[in-house]
């Protein structure tokens, strides 16, 4: 779990997102089953915490010490709470 973290750390650092990117992307079910989270993380995956007001400075430390920062913890406590509209409809 952690070395995934690591994964998705370099793609969120290295991995240019689009300028501008869709809303609501559509991508065909095979494309999608094949993605690792890794896949979907890139620069503009801060924008998730700036637009919810979580800090962020968690993501400057290894993943192996994030259950000790409080930043991680503000911010796992709010997106655990968080229900997802769709999850409503299965």
């Amino acid at each position: 779990m952690v070395e995934e973290k690591r994964q998705i750390l370099t793609s969120l650092y290295t991995k240019v997102g689009d300028e501008s990117p869709a809303k609501c992307p559509t991508l065909p079910s095979q494309a999608i089953s094949g993605l690792q989270l890794q896949d979907m993380a890139s620069t503009n995956t801060s924008r998730f915490f700036q637009k919810l007001n979580l800090q962020e400075g968690f993501l400057d430390a290894d993943p192996a010490t994030w259950l000790e920062l409080e930043d991680f913890q503000t911010a796992a406590a709010f997106v655990q709470g968080t229900v997802l509209i769709n999850d409503h409809e299965e």
